[in-house]
């Protein structure tokens, strides 16, 4: 089984400085446990602490509580999810597939409404 670290999440800035002067700094290490292949894009939920991935390899979205620092769900059968993108207002998670060309909307507001 092979877990794929969540890059956006290992690093931040050491402080904050002019641009070239702020080195990066490793934090910490989230897994997502099952996943193989490569993931593509992120989106933040910044008001919840959430982060969606799309996980192209493993045809899947990850949800990962930025918090707790651990994936809570995980919605499978997508097919080459590529693009992704949390829209606040409606609260909405919007995934563009690459395989079948498809653009999934989800209910962002509970783990029910990932279906």
């Amino acid at each position: 089984m092979r877990t794929l670290p969540v890059v956006a999440l290992l690093l931040v800035f050491t402080r904050w400085a002019g641009a070239g002067d702020a080195p990066l700094e490793l934090v910490g290490r989230i897994t997502l446990p099952g996943v193989t292949g490569r993931i593509d894009h992120m989106a933040l939920d910044a008001g919840r602490k959430r982060l969606f991935i799309a996980a192209l390899g493993n045809n899947s979205l990850e949800v990962v509580d930025l918090r707790a620092a651990k994936r809570v769900r995980s919605i499978p059968g997508l097919d080459e999810p590529q693009g992704v993108v949390f829209i606040a207002g409606p609260d909405r998670v919007v995934v563009a597939n690459g395989g079948d060309g498809a653009c999934l909307v989800f209910d962002a507001g509970t783990p029910e409404g990932y279906s």
